[in-house]
């Protein structure tokens, strides 16, 4: 109900919108009010029912897409991969040292 009171309004104010377009205006004045009573309305009726006032707005694409960067930045050294391998872990300092203590004390018991 509040939905179609609302579309109510806005056809109300599309009527008011063209009688005042129909309206003669004798100077540069009354052509700027009427042009802000245009506007206001328009801005007004496009709030109140958007589907049938508002802008559209068409998200058509024509042609190929183009998504390479105009330039490739890396940072680091370039011998480090720029992106983890998919199933490899990152290894921290930590894990690091753990593991090293693992290969001596292996190493340190075969012998």
């Amino acid at each position: 109900m509040y939905a179609r009171a609302r579309e109510e309004r806005a056809d109300l104010l599309a009527k008011e919108i063209l009688e005042i377009a129909d309206a003669p205006c004798k100077d540069a004045v009354e052509v700027a009010h009427a042009r802000n009573r245009l506007d206001t309305r328009k801005w007004l009726a496009s709030k109140l029912a958007p589907r049938k006032y508002g802008d559209r707005v068409e998200h058509d694409h024509k042609g190929g897409l183009n998504f390479q960067p105009a330039v490739l930045v890396q940072v680091g050294s370039v011998d480090q991969p720029l992106f983890r391998q998919p199933g490899k872990r990152r290894t921290t300092s930590r894990r690091r040292e753990q593991l090293s203590q693992r290969v001596q004390f292996r190493q340190y018991n075969s012998a």
